[in-house]
């Protein structure tokens, strides 16, 4: 497969973002957010692999509501934001449920309030007891520390030296404190640290985020860590506004993917398409590819190509609800 040229800035510079994508790459990576950032920077390393990055939103560069952090809660709703929304139910009033979705690059990990927390050791155990082979907290452990840079924790739990710069407030709300104080007399364990040996207890929030010596709070998303440093590869393009349509398949082979470039519908080919449109658009992406179950395709007009019923199915997340 030929590779792509990388297009340069006047000077030599490398320029990593293309307005037009080349024919084909070796790996084409759908998702410009929280995983796929990190897939394309780490598939990149690789500098005899090209690696297309497309995003269907816009780059995260510049844009304040993103980089200073306290501003986070205005990009909900906004332009940075997929605008999703539940089906109306009976559970919650017949109301629709927010279920904000970064259109940017770096996903939601540049839209969300930063709250940097891995889940309770007995989730991950409890995948791989029904057959999530290498899913359990201590097959995870070394990728959790692997990715983050948290000063003051616990080696045994936390990174020191990964790409997402972590840490605590170092100026807490006199009311934080006092919720802490009173968690304590209540009987509630306080803990140091909810990403250590255990998470039950109260805590202050670990943020995936910088605090400056000024008072400034920058966001520091996988855009950031991950992508940013990756930039300068020859064999890296990223291409932004470019929403993706469906994935071309050859028989029961992925191929290459439909997607919009300036207004037209256009086909990059590649040797491996990665999914990583986050837990709503890829089994999205996948049902209009074809791929799903066939009976549910069927009734939304989709020719069924693949016949896998649980994709879309078994959806779950924390509410959001909003006064």
């Amino acid at each position: 497969m030929g590779h792509a040229t990388a297009p340069r800035r006047k000077g030599g510079g490398l320029m990593p973002f293309v307005a037009r994508p080349a024919a084909s790459y070796d790996f084409l990576v759908v998702g410009g957010g929280a995983a796929g950032c990190v897939l394309a920077a780490r598939l990149s390393e690789d500098p005899d692999a090209t690696v297309l990055l497309v995003e269907a939103g816009p780059s995260h560069s510049g844009v304040r509501e993103i980089l200073e952090a306290a501003h986070w809660d205005a990009l909900i709703g906004g332009p940075y934001d997929h605008g999703y929304a539940s089906t109306p139910t009976e559970h919650v009033l017949g109301r629709a449920i927010a279920m904000p979705r970064g259109r940017v690059l770096g996903g939601s990990s540049s839209t969300n309030a930063m709250l940097w927390y891995r889940g309770a050791r007995a989730d991950y155990d409890a995948w791989a007891e029904r057959g999530a082979t290498g899913w359990g907290y201590d097959d995870l452990l070394p990728y959790f520390r692997r990715s983050e840079s948290r000063p003051g924790g616990d080696p045994a739990f936390r990174g020191l030296d990964g790409p997402v710069r972590v840490g605590p407030l170092t100026r807490v709300h006199p009311i934080a404190h006092a919720l802490m104080d009173a968690a304590g007399e209540r009987g509630i364990p306080v803990i140091a640290d909810a990403n250590a040996a255990s998470n039950e207890g109260a805590v202050y929030a670990d943020y995936n985020a910088v605090e400056g010596e000024d008072g400034s709070f920058e966001r520091w998303s996988t855009a950031r860590a991950y992508l940013e440093p990756a930039l300068h590869r020859p064999n890296l393009h990223v291409l932004v506004d470019s929403p993706v349509h469906d994935v071309v398949l050859d028989g029961t082979v992925a191929t290459g993917v439909r997607h919009e470039v300036n207004g037209a519908l256009v086909t990059t080919r590649a040797s491996r398409i990665v999914l990583a449109a986050g837990a709503l658009d890829t089994p999205r992406l996948l049902q209009r590819s074809g791929i799903g179950d066939p009976a549910r395709l069927r009734d939304a007009g989709i020719r069924p190509r693949h016949d896998l019923p649980g994709v879309g199915e078994n959806f779950q997340d924390h509410p959001l609800i909003l006064g």
